[in-house]
């Protein structure tokens, strides 16, 4: 991977995800972050790799699943 490339990473608030959204956010890389929390989010993390005037985007949806 090359530093700015845009990465995602979903549960970026979680026990595991909250470090590797920092540790890549601090290596250079353009972080997205998926989570169920807007408000969980800003305060992991903070604003800053969200681009001058781009649009929050919130998902209202929920899906389960189940293993056997």
């Amino acid at each position: 991977m090359m530093r700015g490339e845009r990465i995602l990473v979903i549960g970026a608030t979680g026990m595991p995800g909250k470090p590797v959204a920092r540790h890549l956010r601090a290596e250079g890389f353009n972080v997205r972050r998926l989570a169920r929390s807007v408000d969980r989010t800003r305060a992991a993390l903070g604003e800053a790799n969200r681009p001058p005037g781009a649009p929050q985007v919130t998902l209202k949806a929920w899906c389960a699943a189940r293993a056997r």
